[in-house]
């Protein structure tokens, strides 16, 4: 706005009063003069002395508080005035600045002059605001409504309004404060939008994310018109706007429409509630049958659970040195499978399902198994038959640990490069369950005491599974495996073999 351009917000100030005081709102204009003449007071004595300081903060924070006081009553052009001298205040220099503060004291002055003679019929006989019987009627009829403004001023008359509607205010000097008594239940929110700290739009984007606020409509309350800013408004998430000075039957319109879908949103939950409490009331028979059943599984998993058990000790009753193997083995595949990043029942699955990986040597006999050489050409051929026994053993089983039992028995011999056995499967025809199984029993294979060799030191193993990466192994299952050694040797040191 031009400094030198003449304007009169006496005159604005007189009309919107008296428009006001026309529609039957008498106790409204009351309200508003006393509060423009008890905040505009304190408000220009700060900027008078902040403008002598040359304390910017001060400045900017009178001219807002003088912006709100002017539009409570009416006066744009004054409140327009207060908006420039705010902003100048805020980003730019005070060097001349006279001629604007000037302005906002002289219009300021004007209108308290004006306001001081006015005569309404019954202004003094009139509720005060924030008198016990405004609060009382508006707690008993009304809805609740949170009122988020950094301004008092604009705060109080706002609250005035909204009480005058019949409804009850819960009034927030902040953003802060606002998002806090979020929790106590509201019905509607009006926002302002030019606030310290969080603005109208952070404000707004919150009280989306929280539960307590995801439904309840949002009235930006603002000076801001461009369409930029209202795009940016309804992005976070704002229902409606009202601009400022708030016209008093815009507000009642606009809040009304809103506090109806609020009214219907509320009653759907309602009744999605009931609905509920009712599902849940009938079906707490099944619910009882459904917990039932799952203790009847329960207690066959944990069956199946032990028939492998029991298949381990088993196979390892023939190969008493390796008692520990079974156990570190599967422990290592968990870690690997884990590692692979494969979903937590298949992880479980193959815990339980790789102890049986060996269970084929119960056909193989002892002098074999626990020789203290190396194996002759017929030795190797009836010991590598264990794969395939193994799979025949757990063939055709319905239990899910049992299937997977045997696909880990018959594959975890096969190599990468093909050349392993007993269908001399290559890369990723093998089944992922058989290569994880194969890097794992080969590495505690070899750290491990057998009657024809003593345990290598741990370096060895990891040397030959990094020379066998892409031949004997899967490459990505050697890298896991790598990635997870910590946890790897923190199994082997527990589970190692007892003296």
């Amino acid at each position: 706005m031009d400094v030198n351009v003449k304007f009169n917000p006496v005159d604005e100030v007189t009309k919107h009063l008296r428009d006001l005081e026309s529609r039957g709102s008498r106790k409204l204009v009351a309200q508003l003069i006393d509060s423009m003449l008890r905040d505009s007071a304190v408000q220009i004595e700060v900027l008078a002395m902040a403008a002598g300081t040359g304390d910017r903060e001060s400045l900017y924070r009178a001219a807002h508080s003088l912006q709100g006081c002017a539009a409570i009553v009416g006066g744009e052009s004054l409140a327009r005035v207060c908006a420039q001298l705010a902003k100048t205040a805020k980003s730019g220099s005070l060097d001349g600045i006279e001629p604007l503060l000037f302005q906002v004291q002289s219009g300021v002055d004007a209108v308290r002059r004006a306001l001081s003679g006015w005569e309404p019929g019954g202004h003094k006989a009139e509720l005060k605001f924030g008198s016990t019987e405004s609060a009382a009627v508006s707690h008993r009829t009304g809805k609740r409504v949170l009122v988020i403004d950094d301004d008092e001023g604009i705060r109080k008359i706002t609250q005035m309004l909204v009480e005058g509607l019949g409804h009850q205010v819960e009034p927030a000097r902040d953003g802060i404060e606002g998002l806090a008594k979020l929790q106590l239940g509201v019905d509607l929110v009006l926002l302002d939008v030019v606030m310290p700290g969080l603005d109208g739009f952070d404000v707004c984007r919150r009280i989306r994310q929280d539960p307590a606020g995801r439904d309840v409509p949002v009235i930006m309350v603002t000076t801001l018109e461009t369409k930029e800013h209202r795009l940016h408004a309804v992005e976070a998430g704002a229902n409606d706007f009202i601009s400022k000075p708030v016209d008093e039957t815009e507000l009642r319109i606009r809040s009304a429409s809103l506090l109806k879908m609020k009214e219907a949103q509320d009653e759907v939950k309602r009744y999605q509630t009931q609905l509920e409490d009712m599902i849940e009331e009938r079906t707490s028979s099944l619910r009882k049958a459904l917990e039932q059943m799952a203790d009847a599984q329960r207690v066959a998993y944990q069956a199946q659970l032990e028939t492998v058990e029991r298949l381990a000790i088993l196979a390892e009753y023939k190969d008493k040195v390796t008692a520990r193997h079974v156990q570190r083995m599967s422990e290592y595949s968990a870690v690997i499978a884990r590692g692979l990043k494969l979903p937590p029942a298949e992880v479980e699955l193959i815990l339980h399902a790789s102890r049986m990986h060996d269970v084929g040597k119960i056909a193989v006999p002892e002098s074999i198994l626990r020789k203290p050489s190396s194996l002759d050409p017929h030795e190797w051929t009836v010991m590598r038959q264990h794969s395939q026994i193994g799979s025949r053993i757990l063939d055709n089983s319905s239990s899910q640990i049992l299937q997977a039992g045997r696909v880990i028995a018959l594959h975890h011999h096969e190599r990468w490069d093909g050349a392993g056995y007993p269908q001399g499967l290559s890369g990723s025809d093998i089944p992922l369950w058989g290569r994880i199984c194969a890097v794992a029993d080969v590495f505690d294979a070899v750290t491990s005491e057998r009657p024809y060799k003593p345990a290598f030191p741990n370096e060895e193993a990891l040397q030959l599974l990094r020379d066998g990466r892409g031949k004997h192994f899967d490459p990505r299952v050697v890298d896991v495996f790598f990635e997870c050694l910590e946890e790897i040797l923190a199994i082997q040191d527990k589970f190692k073999d007892e003296p």
